[in-house]
Parts: C-alpha cells; structure tokens; sequence
C-alpha cells in the first residue's frame, strides 16, 4: 500500500501536495535496488513535506517515486530501464509483473484517495486549490563544481502547460507576487515553464474537474539545501515557505476565475 498522509480538515479550499518527498520502498523491492541510496535521495524532493508543512489541508506522499512515480502517466508511472530516469540504473534484475501491477496498485489508490479529497473540497467550497509543490536540481555537474546556469534555473518555477489557458492571468498575478519576495539579498526569481512544464497529477485534475480545480505545480530550486549532501539550510528554507505562504492571500481573494461556469 501506498505510503502517504493525507491530511485534510476541509477547512479551506487550498490542498498543498507534497508527492515527490518520499524515500520509502517496501522491502521486496529494496533488496533488488542497485542505484545507491545517495543518488535516488537526490532525484527525490527531499524538504518539501516541510515547505508544506503549516497548511492546514496537505497530502505528502513518504513512497519514493523509484517505486511509483505519481507524476507520471500510468503507463510511464513505472522506472523500468535508464531511460526512464535520469539515465540511472535502477534495478540489479528486471522488475516481475506482479512487482509492477502492484506498484501501479499504489498509482491506482493514490488517484482515487486524491479524486475523494478534491470532490470532498468541492462539495465544501465549489472549487479546490492545489499547490503542488516539487524541488529540482540546479547542480548536475557534481560536488564542488560549477552550478547550473541561473538564466535557466530561477528560484520558482510555475508550471502552467496542464492547465487551461483560462488561468494564465491569475498565474501571472502569483508569478508578480511570488517576485515581489526577497531571497538571498534580491528579489525572488520566478518564471514560467523553464524546463517543468508541470505534470500528470495537475493535468489529470484539471480533466476530471472541469473548471472546479486550480491545480499548480511550484518548483523550488534546491538552494534550500546542499544536493549531493542532502545539508539542510534551515533558514533559507524558512524564506521560501514565508514566499510560497505570501500567495496565500491571493489565492483566497484575488484568483481570477468564474467559478460558475
């Protein structure tokens, strides 16, 4: 069974998610990794269940997606060879079905348990709001050796291409304030769609509930932390959650959608 808390009081209509935290897999599987327990942390979002943690209504996933990756197509929902990850070699044999079937099991409940809470939040509100909240790599080079170049890694990225293209206003409005936040000494670097477009999971709410959801992916660059250590730098942490929190307000009051459509 999927490793995941869902933590919902339906005290509001924001669900912040937190899917890619994870590191669990269950032990029939373990035995069968080669990829170092280092190198998948780092392909993780390690972090992000603290980023979300203050929000009243949050879902974090503790599955690691080398086991199932939930941000993904079903039929991709699964890391069966290098090129579905990184090029990393996951597996020291090729995965049973039975191995797979119940992975995509997880996948399988997953969805049903979030498509319950977002009808739930509906029922309550008339709309739901999520923040799907991920971190990415900004040093693929290796320990000590230059970072990636900021003109395509900023700070945030929002992505916005499984969404309807009804909702770009509102998400230039959270893009400005977002940029409006101070973070290491400048104002907070925020785009749109630099390398993550945004996933599966927003797309596939955006589907099933038509003009009711606003589902948007958040990318925090991974200065809040050293990658290849997995250091945390708890203060710079502390400031993308004060950041990530500033929308709030705008989300609550100024989102830019007909909800009675």
């Amino acid at each position: 069974m999927l490793n995941a808390l869902f933590e919902l009081r339906y005290s509001s209509p924001i669900i912040a998610t937190a899917i890619h935290n994870g590191h669990y897999i269950r032990p029939e599987l373990r035995e069968n990794l080669i990829i170092s327990e280092a190198d998948r942390k780092r392909e993780e979002d390690p972090f992000t269940d603290i980023i979300i943690q203050s929000f009243e209504n949050k879902i974090v996933v503790d599955t690691s997606r080398f086991e199932v990756e939930l941000n993904r197509a079903r039929e991709r929902a699964i890391y069966k060879t290098p090129d579905d990850c990184w090029g990393l070699e996951v597996w020291k044999r090729k995965l049973t079905e039975q191995e797979i079937e119940q992975s995509l099991a997880e996948y399988d409940d997953f969805y049903r348990r979030l498509d319950n809470a977002i009808t739930e939040t509906i029922k309550s509100f008339g709309y739901a709001i999520i923040l799907d909240v991920h971190a990415y790599n900004h040093r693929r080079l290796g320990p000590g050796k230059p970072f990636d170049s900021v003109d395509k890694n900023p700070q945030i990225i929002l992505g916005t291409t499984n969404m309807p293209r009804t909702y770009l206003e509102s998400i230039y409005k959270i893009q400005r304030k977002f940029q409006e936040n101070i973070y290491e000494g400048e104002k907070l670097d925020c785009r749109i769609d630099i390398k993550y477009p945004g996933g599966t999971m927003s797309r596939h709410l955006h589907r099933q509930f038509p003009g009711k959801v606003f589902s948007l992916a958040i990318e925090f660059k991974k200065t809040f932390m050293e990658e290849w250590s997995g250091e945390l730098y708890r203060d710079k942490l502390e400031d993308l959650i004060s950041a990530l929190h500033s929308i709030v307000p705008l989300l609550k009051r100024d989102l830019i959608i007909d909800w009675e459509k």
